[in-house]
């Protein structure tokens, strides 16, 4: 068969052929564990505490300080694809790098929770306790280890476990599995018991829409509901972050 006859028979073929017969990754039990094998152990021994983590857990207090009784949503922001299946270099948004410590490549699609408890009773004698929800490392012996080539070992190597992180930062940690119960629960009108939310908005279309979806089905009249309000709300939680970050602690000031 000629060049002219391959084209012929290739702009014939329908598309969803041609997907199909591409060849495909194995999926058998044996190949799965051919993939997990005979690799060097990974280390158990937890890093010690990032030095930032002491002045970052000072500004989310700054922060705690001004939003109490509501949850505060801060997302990292997810990756940006640069072209097919590259993406350009991450960087997370400013006010998560401010409030974790964590700086490039750290952590696409992760968010910063600050929860509200009584006076006093959170984080560093704060009104918040913060916890970071993430995707960590995924073990080999699962399809993620070589699969994902976004966030696979395989790929793009080690990632950090749930235990390494709160080890760096000082900070709780929680997979990211557990993020949407995280942010709905008890969402609601605080004269009712509920507990309002605040959001950094435009950082995450999928926290984003978590939150208003949240809103809307806690709102007391759906309906007549005003988004307007909540995008105040969110400003100045917005605005509030922008301003801590003109406050240069020694940290900043020695970078």
């Amino acid at each position: 068969m000629n060049d002219a006859e391959n084209t012929l028979n290739s702009a014939s073929q329908p598309l969803e052929e041609r997907v199909n017969n591409r060849s495909q990754r194995p999926s058998s039990d044996a190949f799965k564990a051919f993939m997990a094998s005979n690799w060097a152990p990974s280390s158990e021994e937890l890093p010690d505490r990032d030095a930032v983590a002491a002045y970052a857990a000072t500004r989310r207090k700054a922060i705690s300080a001004k939003f109490k009784g509501e949850r505060l949503v801060i997302p990292a922001g997810p990756l940006k694809v640069r072209s097919n299946d590259c993406d350009y270099r991450f960087r997370p948004f400013s006010g998560f790098a401010h409030l974790t410590g964590l700086g490039l490549d750290h952590e696409p699609d992760a968010v910063l929770i600050l929860d509200p408890v009584g006076e006093g009773k959170g984080d560093d004698g704060g009104h918040h306790r913060a916890t970071l929800y993430f995707r960590p490392l995924a073990g080999r012996d699962t399809e993620q280890f070589y699969a994902d080539a976004r966030s696979g070992e395989f790929w793009i190597g080690a990632r950090p476990t749930l235990a390494e992180f709160e080890a760096r930062l000082g900070l709780a940690t929680a997979h990211i599995d557990q993020l949407e119960t995280a942010v709905t629960k008890d969402v609601g009108a605080p004269e009712i018991g509920g507990i309002s939310i605040r959001l950094v908005r435009k950082v995450d279309e999928n926290i984003d829409a978590l939150v208003d979806t949240a809103r809307y089905n806690t709102a007391r009249d759906p309906e007549n509901l005003d988004l307007g309000v909540f995008d105040a709300l969110d400003e100045k939680l917005s605005e509030a972050l922008s301003e801590l970050r003109l406050l240069k602690d020694e940290w900043r000031l020695n970078r």
